[in-house]
């Protein structure tokens, strides 16, 4: 279709969200004014650039290059032009086309007022090494140096910088914080406390040097804020320092009278009085009648004494020095210590190694020495029988000893005045029918078998004791009785005896 044109003649690059008035090309860079005439610009490389605003409808008329104007008039035929150089246009052409060699060659035909011009180009193009290069604005310089993060170059430009009368501008210490922020964002922690002590952030100073544990630099910094009358960081300086002393200081000087009174009462009770007095001096005097005074009413500050002894014993902790980050492990038991409790639960003793467990383990005890031998057995004022029976002592255990065997059955059990205790029911004298009846033969062959528990009777109670003698008694009168009516040939005795012995030795 003759009225559509032919698709594809023209390939789109950019768009401009404008209506145009009037317009003209010079090189790659288009001249034009909007449609109400009020505004002139010139687009190149995807940018519109302003070069004026006009107080009136105007219209182009065309641009010389070699007068380094533009040429425009409005419906009265009056003739204005405005100034733009050829050489401008001709850098930013060659930039657009990326004719860098052609660039630098223009450049120095520039006159160098003209720079920052190039240098905010530049930068809209995304060249922002060479436009930081280019500009001679410092405020450009520091903005191109921090989006390159470009350190030096911004501290070497705030350094250059001259401060007011009155310290650093406002300005000033706005960009000092960016620059730390930013330092600190990137690891660089020394740029970044130089540039919190210029830019009078005592804030931040105070999170880095918490952060990494310098104490040094925290006692500084309480007394650069005091003297700037910084007194929140002062006092958070002196607290974390364990300076309460100047903590109360502190709250005194700013006008915390009642809120030092209170501090000192848990931290420094020996000032207590003089807090207490000198809040009653800021207050009106029906309202001062209502505060209590450790001195002049020790009743209502029953553990006031106490506060004291702990204030002492807190006080000897802090002569002992900070530990280093090294000895937390061995310091643990400090950071719930409740002095007050120990010196209640301690009383007047010397509790400062209690309360404070030292760096050093204290050697173990010893433990008491071991007798090498064995004390010899005690054998005084013991029965004759008994002193033969003890054993030596031994250290060793023995073998359970072997079971005696039976006796042939050949040899005629051997005759031993020996009896078991059994149940005697009277104490009467027993006759020998008597005896002979009440006594089984299995009885009377242990009777005679049986030796002598000596070790029973030391066992037995006294009363019990008695008893078993007046039963052995009664057993030998029956015994003899036994005897009398029932001989024994003495050589078969005598027989049996040493085959018993015999026995016996070889048990032993």
């Amino acid at each position: 279709d003759e009225g559509e044109g032919v698709d594809g003649s023209f390939d789109l690059v950019h768009e401009i969200g404008e209506s145009v008035g009037t317009g003209e090309w010079v090189g790659d860079c288009f001249l034009y004014t909007n449609l109400s005439g009020t505004r002139m610009n010139y687009y190149v490389g995807g940018e519109v650039i302003t070069l004026c605003h006009l107080d009136r409808q105007m219209y182009l008329l065309g641009y010389v290059a070699r007068e380094n104007h533009v040429y425009l008039i409005d419906r009265n035929g009056t003739i204005v032009s405005y100034q733009l150089l050829e050489g401008i246009l001709q850098y930013q052409t060659a930039v657009v086309r990326q004719d860098f060699d052609l660039a630098n060659e223009i450049l120095p035909s520039i006159p160098r007022d003209q720079y920052n011009d190039i240098a905010r180009f530049l930068e809209a193009q995304g060249f922002k090494e060479v436009a930081l290069q280019v500009a001679d604005d410092p405020d450009l310089k520091f903005d191109l140096a921090l989006q390159l993060e470009n350190f030096q170059v911004a501290l070497d430009i705030m350094k250059a910088q001259k401060p007011d009368s009155s310290g650093s501008s406002v300005e000033q210490q706005q960009r000092w914080k960016q620059l730390g922020d930013l330092a600190l964002a990137n690891g660089e922690l020394v740029l970044a406390e130089e540039c919190a002590l210029y830019a009078e952030d005592y804030a931040g100073l105070l999170l880095m040097y918490t952060a990494s544990g310098d104490r040094q630099n925290i006692m500084k910094l309480a007394d650069l804020a005091l003297a700037n009358n910084r007194y929140n960081i002062a006092f958070m300086c002196n607290f974390l320092t364990n300076n309460v002393e100047s903590c109360a200081e502190i709250l005194q000087k700013a006008g915390r009278v009642a809120e030092a009174a209170f501090f000192v009462q848990t931290y420094l009770p020996s000032k207590l009085n003089d807090c207490v007095e000198a809040w009653k001096e800021v207050l009106p005097h029906k309202v001062s009648q209502s505060i209590a005074n450790p001195q002049e009413n020790p009743e209502e500050f029953p553990t006031f004494q106490l506060s004291l002894q702990a204030e002492k014993l807190a006080n000897a902790i802090k002569s002992k020095g900070p530990l280093p980050a090294s000895k937390y492990a061995e310091a643990i038991n400090q950071l719930d210590l409740d002095l007050l409790d120990v010196v209640k639960n301690n009383g007047s003793r010397d509790i400062l190694s209690e309360a404070v467990p030292s760096a050093v383990t204290p050697p173990a005890a010893e433990a008491p020495p071991v007798a090498d031998t064995f004390p010899e057995p005690i054998t005084e004022n013991l029965p004759e029988q008994v002193t033969e029976a003890l054993p030596e002592p031994v250290t060793e255990s023995l073998p359970e000893p072997a079971e005696i065997a039976d006796p042939p059955s050949e040899v005629e059990a051997p005759v031993d005045y020996v009896s078991t205790p059994f149940e005697v029911q009277t104490q009467e004298p027993i006759d020998d029918v008597e005896v002979e009846a009440s006594l089984p033969e299995s009885a009377t062959d242990d009777l005679l078998t049986d030796p002598i528990d000596d070790s029973k009777d030391d066992a037995l109670p006294d009363e019990d004791l008695l008893m078993q003698d007046e039963e052995d008694d009664l057993l030998l009168d029956a015994h003899d009785d036994f005897q009398d009516a029932n001989p024994v040939d003495d050589n078969d005795l005598d027989d049996d005896l040493l085959g018993d012995d015999d026995d016996l030795a070889d048990w032993s």
